[in-house]
């Protein structure tokens, strides 16, 4: 036990397990695509549910450096390369910096809503 003095403000909190919803869309915004299995690609927890989806990614001055349709978790993925029609290597990763996506879907169902999200997306390529 040890003694308090003074003023102050304490907080106290329990952290529940299941904080993400189950039918939810989770956007995680920073990737390494260094091919070490972790965080290779921009990963949106839930969007497999949601086949009907477009992700767009757009660089700081706003040019598209990447769109698809159908995003999934597996093989349809943006991993920090180009394919931007202005893009003058598309095998070259993009650089280190913050850029920003817009992610579309359609929840389907007996009651189907359109969904929109955005927000930025951070690509880290040093190995420092």
């Amino acid at each position: 036990m040890s003694e308090v003095s003074g003023y102050g403000v304490f907080t106290l909190a329990t952290v529940k397990e299941n904080i993400i919803l189950p039918d939810d869309v989770v956007v995680y915004n920073g990737i390494t695509p260094d091919d070490d299995g972790d965080n290779d690609f921009f990963f949106i927890d839930g969007i497999a549910k949601y086949p009907d989806n477009t992700v767009q990614i757009f660089n700081r001055w706003g040019v598209k450096v990447f769109e698809t349709t159908g995003y999934n978790e597996t093989n349809n993925v943006f991993r920090g390369i180009s394919d931007g029609r202005i893009t003058i290597n598309k095998n070259e990763q993009l650089p280190v910096g913050t850029y920003f996506y817009i992610l579309e879907y359609n929840t389907g169902g007996s009651q189907p809503q359109d969904v929109k999200k955005a927000g930025y997306l951070y690509i880290n390529t040093d190995n420092n």
